[in-house]
């Protein structure tokens, strides 16, 4: 079929691995924007409700130890 070796066609790989990897970080352009990002001005606050529900909250669920389980 072809006179090269597995580690000749793996080192050709390598290398397009690297020229591709290098001509996608060229085109890679930096944002030099350092402006704070702020809220619109047209936002208004938060109120918070008024009235507030009684909630029964439940505890949380313990696991149940299981130790020295063979499986």
């Amino acid at each position: 079929m072809s006179d090269k070796s597995v580690k000749d066609i793996e080192r050709e790989m390598k290398n397009a691995r690297i020229a591709e990897k290098r001509h996608y970080d060229n085109l890679v352009t930096k944002n030099r924007d350092f402006t704070l990002g702020t809220i619109a001005p047209d936002t208004k606050a938060y109120k918070a409700p008024t009235s507030v529900p009684d909630v029964n909250v439940m505890p949380k669920r313990k696991r149940r130890s299981t130790t020295e389980s063979p499986f």
